[in-house]
């Protein structure tokens, strides 16, 4: 329930005890004061976890930019470069002739670089996306 709707609400309840003639309106007072206390803990839970979201896509964000050697603040297109640069040395098709303990570090360094350019990618995306 929005402000908007608890005062129109408080404003029917003070309409109707007064054309009522009640003395004491302190129940429906009460309630109201519920109503507002709702909402508002509503709207604090709202903005807690917006920002706890935010904290945690800058949070992935830094970790991705390390895993691909670059500072955070790096545009998309450094992002898309460093990936190429990376995934050039350690990519399945270029490390073949390798034994087999080396394929399986770079067949997982691959999957790590993948990670996080998907999650630069969305980053990038969500800022596109929020304005």
């Amino acid at each position: 329930m929005s402000f908007n709707q608890i005062f129109s609400r408080l404003t029917r309840i003070a309409r109707s005890y007064a054309s009522a003639g009640h003395d004491s309106p302190y129940d429906d007072l009460r309630r109201a004061q519920e109503l507002i206390d709702e909402a508002r803990g509503r709207e604090e839970a709202s903005r807690w976890e917006a920002a706890l979201a935010e904290e945690e896509d800058q949070t992935s964000y830094r970790r991705a930019c390390t895993t691909l050697e670059l500072r955070p603040g790096a545009s998309l297109a450094d992002a898309a470069m460093a990936y190429r640069r990376i995934i050039m040395t350690v990519h399945p098709d270029r490390t073949a002739h390798l034994p087999e303990r080396e394929k399986e570090r770079a067949r997982l360094r691959t999957q790590e670089l993948n990670h996080a350019y998907a999650i630069i990618k969305e980053y990038f995306a969500a800022r596109q996306h929020a304005g």
